[in-house]
């Protein structure tokens, strides 16, 4: 009975963990980049079919949603009585989620600016005269 025992033990030692590596320190996220928000917010827009300009407000930091970061969204419309606010959520450079904007996240509160797309436009051709 002793060597079956034995020789399981032995087996099991041989499949151990290896606690010689130390697990890889913590990096906390980081805010996203202004072109990974305007690409998140035209896909996020487009998902709940907003229609005419788009507003955001700055990143900030929250603890309540999919990701460390988010921003708010909305239609810039003013005619629209009531424009929902949608937050939208990071994790450095990716897109973690969205939602329609809750009390806590206070996007109704928020200084919002137009929604620019930040790459720059591309230089203008040179145009080559014969001579």
């Amino acid at each position: 009975m002793r060597h079956p025992a034995v020789l399981l033990s032995l087996m099991l030692t041989a499949c151990s963990s290896d606690f010689t590596t130390a697990p890889p320190d913590y990096v906390p996220p980081s805010p996203p980049t202004q072109q990974s928000v305007f690409g998140s917010a035209k896909r996020v827009a487009e998902e709940a079919k907003f229609t005419g300009p788009l507003e955001v407000s700055a990143v900030r930091p929250t603890d309540i949603g999919p990701g460390r970061y988010f921003v708010c969204l909305r239609q810039a419309d003013p005619t629209i009585a009531k424009r929902q606010p949608y937050s939208i959520f990071f994790d450095n450079d990716t897109y973690k989620g969205s939602r329609q904007s809750v009390i806590r996240e206070a996007c109704e509160t928020q200084v919002y600016s137009p929604l620019v797309d930040p790459t720059p436009p591309p230089p203008p051709a040179k145009s080559r005269r014969k001579r």
